[in-house]
């Protein structure tokens, strides 16, 4: 009953948020707070398994919403989806002009979330690890799958329009949430 009180408490603050990306990071810390908490011998027996792995889990569908909430925009630049959607005869040409476009729209949404959320803060390290590996697993894949596919479309001066390489992606992603 304690639990599902603090919950509704938590969520409650949580919608103070404008930003929604910064919700979902209140709410995972906030939940893994109590994770860590129930811990404790005296928590645990009280609080029972069930309870445990109902935290867990949510803490898992904040991870993926705040994924989808921050990454979204960046990801959908490095999908094929607007070539094959635009592209009536799939000329080279019209491939270079939307890969440059693309690489400068997630070389602009990139920088931003890289920018911003450098100064969130999620103190619990395994969170923050967690976070920053299931980031890299979805986006440095398909910055590289997009890069190797299409990066012959960007001419003879591909460092024009690629800003970032792969290990600079990565870098960046591990600087992420430490406040």
């Amino acid at each position: 009953m304690l639990l599902a009180r603090l919950q509704l408490k938590v969520e409650e603050n949580a919608e103070s948020y404008e930003d929604e990306r910064m919700r979902y990071i209140f709410l995972m810390n906030n939940a893994m707070h109590v994770l860590k908490g129930s811990g404790s011998p005296d928590l645990s027996m009280s609080m029972g398994n069930d309870n445990h792995q109902l935290l867990v889990t949510r803490v898992e569908q904040y991870a993926t919403a705040y994924l989808r909430a921050s990454w979204t925009g960046a990801l959908l630049q490095l999908s094929d989806h607007g070539v094959y959607k635009y592209s009536v005869n799939f000329s080279p040409g019209f491939v270079s002009e939307w890969m440059r476009k693309s690489m400068k729209n997630f070389n602009s949404i990139f920088g931003e979330i890289s920018r911003v959320q450098t100064t969130w803060k999620v103190p619990n390290p395994q969170l923050r690890q967690h976070l920053r590996l299931i980031i890299l697993q979805q986006v440095l894949s398909a910055y590289r799958t997009h890069l190797g596919r299409y990066g012959c479309y960007l001419g003879k001066n591909p460092s024009k329009y690629v800003k970032y390489t792969p290990d600079d992606i990565e870098n960046h992603v591990l600087d992420l949430f430490e406040g």
